[in-house]
């Protein structure tokens, strides 16, 4: 019994749709990331990881044109430059929170000006 085969034309306009969605996820999710005060990455998250499984599944003979693949490449760098950037941006903020939430916490009891009032 022989698999039943999409044809060339059908699977290329599927491949396009896919990338089309994963392009339009990428240029939204840099944008949101530019313009500040994203609530949520998770659905530009699931948008990527579902065309990326439906690419990643793709029959072996199935191209797409390298032009597209270099756009879509480009995209994919900007898109993980601006992500690495809010990363950076969160770890200095955290790192800032934690030094403050410590210097409040800390009640100094042990500060050489609380040894010399008690000697």
């Amino acid at each position: 019994m022989h698999e039943a085969r999409t044809p060339p034309t059908q699977a290329s306009a599927h491949v396009e749709a896919v990338l089309d969605r994963l392009e339009a996820a990428l240029d939204g999710e840099t944008a949101a990331l530019r313009a500040g005060g994203v609530a949520s990455l998770q659905p530009f998250i699931d948008i990527k990881t579902q065309s990326l499984l439906t690419l990643s599944q793709l029959p072996g003979g199935q191209l797409i044109h390298a032009k597209r693949l270099a756009a879509l490449r480009a995209k994919l760098d900007a898109n993980a430059r601006m992500l690495a950037m809010h990363a950076e941006a969160v770890s200095e903020v955290a790192t800032i929170i934690a030094a403050a939430m410590e210097e409040q916490s800390s009640d100094r009891t042990y500060t050489s000006a609380s040894h010399r009032k008690r000697a």
